[in-house]
């Protein structure tokens, strides 16, 4: 399944921002659309709660 990102593009946004590795483990892609409208999808990387 491809990402969320190339679905978006395919349907008129436009890449502003490559998927892209947070410091906080998480992958952000950020997109403009259509009606000046700004797009950032994510997706969490790590799930487990951090251990002291």
């Amino acid at each position: 399944m491809p990402p969320v990102s190339v679905g978006i593009t395919i349907r008129r946004a436009s890449q502003v921002a490559p998927p892209t590795l947070t410091p906080w483990r998480s992958l952000n892609a950020r997109l403009d659309a259509p009606a000046d409208l700004h797009i950032t999808v994510f997706q969490e990387l790590d799930t487990e709660p951090d251990t002291p």
